[in-house]
C-alpha cells in the first residue's frame, strides 16, 4: 500500500515538471502583469504618474502608495496589464524618471533587471 502511495505521488510529481514546459509551447503568448516600484519625494503628483503611463498606453491596473523608512520619501508601485511589451515598459519608465519628484524607477524584465534613477 505504502509502494503504491510512494508511485502515484512520484508520478503525479514528474507529470507536473513535464507539464510546465508543454504549456510554455502551447501558451507562449501569456506573459505575467508587469510591476514598476518607484521611489517619489512625498507630495509627487499621482496626477502626473497616471498621465505619463496613460500616454504611453500600458494598461494600468493599480497604483499602491506607502511611506517609505526614509523621511519625506514614499514607495509607490505601479501594477501594469499583462501583455504590455519591453520596449513599451522601457519608454514609460524613462518619461516616470522625468517626472519632478520621482528619485527612483525600478521593474523587473523578462531577461533581467532594469532600474533607472532620476537627476538629482
Amino acid at each position: 500500500m505504502f509502494l503504491a502511495a510512494g508511485s502515484a505521488t512520484l508520478l503525479a510529481l514528474a507529470l507536473l515538471v513535464l507539464a510546465k514546459p508543454l504549456k510554455a509551447k502551447m501558451f507562449p503568448n501569456r506573459k505575467e502583469a508587469r510591476r514598476v516600484r518607484l521611489i517619489v519625494e512625498r507630495g509627487t503628483s499621482l496626477a502626473d504618474l497616471r498621465e505619463k503611463i496613460e500616454a504611453s498606453e500600458v494598461p494600468l491596473e493599480r497604483i499602491v502608495v506607502r511611506p517609505s523608512s526614509v523621511d519625506q520619501e514614499d514607495d509607490a508601485e505601479l501594477m501594469l496589464g499583462k501583455g504590455s511589451r519591453e520596449e513599451e515598459l522601457l519608454s514609460l519608465m524613462d518619461g516616470l524618471r522625468r517626472i519632478s519628484g520621482v528619485r527612483e524607477v525600478n521593474s523587473a524584465l523578462a531577461n533581467g533587471s532594469a532600474q533607472s534613477k532620476s537627476k538629482p
